[in-house]
């Protein structure tokens, strides 16, 4: 087998054992976000000292992705949060590019929100895009690496960064914010390997999905001078 056989052999291997842990997530075996973390690690940004080592774009460079929808910061309502403040009131909504939905059996998946003018981008700069500025930044490299390297995707670390902190708070379903990103990017992932691949990966059963289910945007509530701040920042 040539080296390029072999690669393409992992890949393909990478791809079916994350359609492998959604089925079981889709089961509520919500632990199987962490194997996950580890699989996309090895697909979108993994290293070997200071080179970038990434299965996906090694085997296909010339693979490119959509952009995320940017963050957005609101004064007043966004999809899940309403602020009760007078014109005076000093905070602001961000909404970040994930869209959660809850089924009635109480599971929780993830989406990642693609940008509307649907520009794509090679992937190290997709890795690079913000989910988040607040409470403290996080790119979908910092999600991948932090569970996939500290937070029990392969290595588990005692010592919680900042970025560590914010990605194990609960989310309104009831599951971490970690964990949440890593779903959206793993069917990212899952739908890249159907395509590349040429087949059907697991799907969340048509029973729930054609039952009625909550659906709305990850948001959070930052002060004004702060999110202003942030605003000016990512220009």
């Amino acid at each position: 087998m040539s080296k390029d056989d072999y690669l393409k052999q992992q890949l393909k291997e990478s791809f079916l054992i994350i359609d492998s842990c959604l089925k079981c997530y889709y089961q509520n075996d919500n632990h199987m976000y962490k194997p996950l973390a580890g699989q996309l690690r090895i697909l979108f940004c993994d290293s070997r000292g200071k080179n970038d080592n990434s299965l996906l774009p090694r085997v296909f460079p010339q693979i490119t992705l959509n952009i995320l929808e940017p963050i957005d910061w609101s004064d007043n309502q966004s999809s899940s949060l309403k602020l009760l403040q007078n014109s005076e009131g000093s905070n602001r909504i961000s909404s970040m590019p994930l869209e959660i939905k809850q089924y009635k059996n109480g599971l929780a998946i993830a989406d990642l929100i693609p940008a509307k003018n649907e520009k794509q981008v090679d992937i190290p700069t997709w890795v690079n895009q913000h989910l988040t500025h607040y409470p403290t930044s996080l790119t979908i490299k910092d999600v991948i690496r932090n569970l996939a390297d500290k937070g029990g995707g392969a290595h588990v670390d005692s010592n919680l960064s900042a970025q560590q902190r914010y990605m194990n708070q609960m989310t309104l379903v009831g599951r971490s914010f970690g964990e949440m990103f890593i779903i959206a990017m793993s069917k990212l992932a899952q739908r890249i390997g159907e395509n590349i691949f040429e087949y059907e990966g697991v799907k969340i059963p048509t029973e729930l999905t054609s039952e009625e289910h909550m659906s709305y945007k990850l948001d959070l509530i930052a002060h004004q001078d702060y999110s202003d701040a942030l605003i000016r920042n990512s220009r």
